[in-house]
């Protein structure tokens, strides 16, 4: 419990925001650009792209901020 208390709160917060950010690149990079490819090939509109393209970037960025800024 020691351990836990001698955290600095504010270091978990910046590693967990810097996490995210490394998420969104993620999302916008690999995501958006796979999605693209599979997004043509099946004929669907733009308005499903962006909608699912957004679903999976937000749940890495999510993923990046909790497991950046989880005490180790």
């Amino acid at each position: 419990m020691s351990e836990l208390s001698s955290l600095n709160p504010f270091a978990i917060v910046v590693a967990g925001v810097v996490s995210g950010a490394l998420g969104a690149l993620l999302g916008l990079g690999v995501v958006a650009m796979t999605m693209l490819s599979d997004s043509l090939f099946s004929g669907w509109g733009w308005k499903l792209y962006f909608i699912q393209m957004s679903y999976r970037a937000t749940y890495l960025v999510l993923m990046g901020a909790i497991c950046g800024g989880w005490p180790r």
